[in-house]
Parts: C-alpha cells; structure tokens; sequence
C-alpha cells in the first residue's frame, strides 16, 4: 500500500467517523462528499480530490462543534438537526446544497473567533 493509498484510507475513516458523530448516515456522507459507499469504504478518498476537499470540511465542522460543546455527541447531533436561524436552515439539510459546508464551517468558525 503506497502513501497516497493510506492517506485515502485514513481521510475516508475521519470522515466516516466524524459523519457518525455528526449524526450522519454513510449515506448521507457519500451524498455530501460526492463519492460512493464502496470507494469511501474500500479504497478510501484523496484528500487533494474535491470529494476529499469537502471530506476535510466535514471534518472541520465536526471539530469545531467539538471545540464548542465537547464530547457530547447528542449535543452536536442536536445542533446539526436543528434550525440555525442564522444559517437560515438545519445544518443537516445545508450540508448537501452547493457552498453549505462552507457556509457551516464559516459560521462555526465565526462563532470560535468570538469566544
């Protein structure tokens, strides 16, 4: 296995991890990233691809949730399906239109910035 292969595998288990975190299905995460199920679970995701770019923001949206309310998955599952009146939607639904991870992780990071 090359270098490039485990760091598809690695980013694709992140990814998967994070998702489940999220409150996210496999599914739900293959849609978002844009690959599917079998390539995310066997081969794994190249972070310089874009599927492998928005893998990393999903990650990053986990993370930050993370750095806000901790360990307490229901908490972010919570979070991720509710109305952000603010995001003008649920995160959940968001994650899946063009630009709403970005517009997700803008707003988490905004929020970190103010504490």
């Amino acid at each position: 296995m090359s270098e490039h292969d485990s760091r598809d595998i690695v980013l694709s288990k992140a990814v998967l991890k994070a998702g489940e975190n999220l409150g996210l299905s496999c599914l739900e995460i293959t849609k978002i990233i844009g690959c599917n199920v079998d390539i995310l679970e066997s081969y794994g995701v190249n972070p310089g691809s874009t599927e492998g770019q928005k893998a990393l923001i999903l990650i990053r949206i986990y993370e930050g949730l993370f750095a806000l309310v901790g360990d307490d998955t229901s908490q972010i599952n919570h979070w991720m399906h509710s109305k952000i009146k603010s995001l003008n939607g649920i995160p959940a639904d968001l994650v899946s239109e063009p630009h709403g991870l970005e517009r997700i992780i803008g707003y988490i990071d905004t929020i970190k910035s103010k504490i």
